[in-house]
């Protein structure tokens, strides 16, 4: 399991710099640590963000919110829950027996997700708001995972070349850091942030395997 210093090392070697860090929370007093510090939860966040990681995907009831900013089109107002990205919103009958990591693999699921839409917007008070005509709504969501204990082995390798892109322009200054920072960048978004990805929802899949009977053994059936 990586920690939080590992993957700022990681990114940090990936621009070829040696140093490395002791610390970002607090940061050791080194300029890396310092940019690591400001850096790493912008890129941690904006991978979160991207797709439905099996690690940070949560389902729990929505909150009933009663308003008078409810529009005439939706019949329910619910809670913003504390999360990076609300995925989709269903009636709890839809989703029994149906686990968090099979829902996003599954096309039959998915093709229930479009009969339940949803919309999230601003109330008045700066709060936000689901709205939607699903009654005693469940939601779906994904969470901020701040322990990097939990993360999978691939999501930290594109964590690390995404924080190397941003780390870059900071560390090395001019045309050679936009540079690097591009590449790393283009690195993350062709190789390592679809192979994660990937694997995530491989991961997810709920396959059912047939018997596998050998040629030589299906001639003689």
């Amino acid at each position: 399991m990586a920690s939080v210093v590992d993957i700022c090392n990681l990114a940090l070697s990936h621009i070829g710099d040696e140093g490395g860090v002791a610390s970002i929370s607090p940061p050791d007093g080194s300029v890396q640590a310092a940019h690591c510090q400001r850096f790493y939860p912008i890129a941690r966040d904006a991978l979160l963000q991207q797709h439905t990681w099996g690690f940070a995907t949560q389902r729990k009831p929505l909150a009933l919110l009663a308003t008078d900013e409810l529009p005439a089109e939706w019949a329910f107002a619910y809670a913003y829950p504390a999360c990076l990205r609300m995925v989709a919103v269903y009636p709890p009958s839809n989703i029994e027996g149906v686990s968090a990591g099979e829902i996003f693999d599954s096309s039959e699921f998915m093709a229930r997700a479009t009969a339940y839409p949803f919309t999230v917007e601003t109330l008045e008070s700066g709060a936000q708001v689901i709205y939607t005509n699903v009654e005693e709504a469940t939601g779906i969501f994904v969470r901020l995972v701040s322990d990097s204990a939990k993360f999978s082995a691939l999501f930290v390798v594109a964590l690390a070349r995404l924080l190397a892109a941003y780390l870059a322009g900071a560390l090395i200054k001019g045309n050679e850091g936009m540079k690097i920072a591009k590449a790393q960048l283009e690195w993350f978004e062709k190789i390592d942030g679809p192979r994660a990805k990937m694997n995530d929802a491989v991961g997810k899949r709920d396959t059912t395997y047939d018997t596998f009977t050998p040629s030589s053994l299906k001639a003689r059936q």
